[in-house]
């Protein structure tokens, strides 16, 4: 119960109904509808090859480009438009933003909002180049335009999935009624996947509309309940960020020697992690998971036992998620972060229908295996973690590996070496 307390709680002060100022990743709808939106393409080359598709696939989508780019190429984006596409904010070039001045960013908005709406635009819809932000873009959004919509949406993976079937999947696992679908242009598979993606789709039932229809669909639809309103959630494996960080993570539970010697293997280099901890576990062991809260990491949700939910009933999931919920509040007072690992890798609907009704932000898997339970020697983890680990990495270990603590006491030195800082999924989520 006090989860659903505080899930409703976090709904209304992050993730209120879609409104004027709002950050929305999907949008509250009972209609099968899907909002395409295409990113950074930066020549007249990507946004000729985005509307092509569009065309023949016979869908829509809100276009985020550089303002620069919609200048040079009028008669295209005119075109683009009269087809039924918008145009949406994306600044005046693709630059970060996180590290520049208020003032700065609310220039670029400016100036690019005045070049949109010159175009027949929606210079209210706004995403930062590359989706990255941080308070100061939100404080400078607000400012340029209150009741401007930052549009989010979900991750297609597209810098680290290599193939077209990859993308598709992740999308097809992931999309749902009011979902917004981000198509990075500079990501070869992602494109190649995108008539795919939406001929699926469609076979689904599923319509194509901009943004800006989604939005003004569910102003007329009836308020829905915060008990099923939906949080902004995503499958997550892997997140490109402005600054090298990776997020080191641990499922699992361990022995009291295994667990002491990892935290202080993080101490040492004072690093935060995240933990995925097993309902069964925390309750023989409350004492270690709540050392693990004490010194300042976080811990996500692993199931109650460890089974593989693909082959358990819609309760049965339910249940595992529920009495791994109930085992970290009971030992350590704390609430579950809104994280979820599935056992093995292995979800399918059923679970992300579950983590969504019970207000959870992402489910969380991994682009860098540390094969940790093999028992390989820390040297050779090392090493195949360090030719793998790229910017955004979520790296999976286990508490109880054989040589994890070892591995960790290599690593950690030659990741900050190279200028990695080491992170929570927290902490990856609010880089983005």
């Amino acid at each position: 119960m006090r989860l659903v307390v505080i899930s409703v709680i976090y709904l209304l002060w992050f993730c209120s109904p879609v409104f004027a100022g709002a950050v929305v990743d999907q949008i509250p709808t009972s209609e099968k509808l899907i909002a395409l939106t295409i990113e950074n393409a930066q020549e007249q080359d990507t946004v000729a090859q985005a509307s092509r598709i569009l065309q023949e696939q016979g869908a829509r989508a809100t276009f985020f480009i550089p303002a620069k780019t919609a200048i040079e190429n009028e008669t295209l984006v005119r075109t683009l438009m009269g087809a039924g596409n918008e145009l949406g904010n994306y600044g005046l070039e693709p630059l970060y933003w996180g590290d520049s001045p208020e003032a700065e960013i609310k220039r670029q908005l400016i100036s690019a909002g005045d070049s949109i709406a010159k175009l027949g635009g929606k210079p209210q819809l706004i995403r930062p180049p590359f989706g990255y932000y941080e308070d100061n873009f939100l404080r400078a959004a607000a400012d340029y335009q209150p009741e401007a919509t930052v549009v989010r949406g979900i991750d297609t993976g597209d810098w680290m999935l290599t193939t077209p079937q990859a993308v598709l999947e992740r999308v097809l696992s992931s999309a749902g009624n009011g979902s917004i679908i981000n198509v990075n242009m500079q990501a070869r598979a992602a494109v190649a996947a995108l008539p795919a993606i939406i001929g699926e789709l469609k076979n689904a039932g599923y319509r194509f509309v901009t943004v800006s229809e989604m939005l003004s669909k569910v102003k007329k639809e009836e308020p829905v309940p915060p008990k099923v309103q939906v949080l902004p959630y995503q499958i997550l494996y892997f997140r490109a960020l402005p600054r090298p960080a990776v997020a080191l993570t641990f499922d699992d539970g361990g022995n009291t020697a295994q667990v002491t010697a990892l935290l202080a293997v993080l101490r040492e280099y004072n690093v935060k992690s995240t933990f995925f901890l097993l309902g069964n576990w925390m309750e023989a062991n409350p004492q270690l998971a709540k050392r693990i809260i004490d010194e300042g990491h976080e811990i996500g949700n692993h199931s109650y036992s460890h089974p593989q939910l693909t082959r358990m009933t819609r309760g049965e999931v339910e249940q595992q998620i529920q009495t791994c919920e109930e085992a970290l509040q009971q030992s350590t007072g704390q609430p579950m972060k809104p994280y979820f690992r599935p056992p093995y890798g292995d979800f399918n609907s059923t679970t992300s229908d579950v983590l969504k009704e019970r207000g959870y932000q992402a489910m969380v898997l991994w682009n860098v295996d540390s094969r940790d339970w093999t028992g390989v020697g820390s040297s050779q983890m090392v090493e195949s973690i360090m030719r793998n680990i790229t910017n955004g990495s979520i790296v999976l270990f286990h508490l109880h590996g054989a040589n994890t603590v070892a591995a960790l006491g290599q690593l950690i030195p030659q990741l900050q070496a190279q200028g990695y800082q080491c992170v929570t999924i927290s902490d990856i989520l609010k880089k983005t």
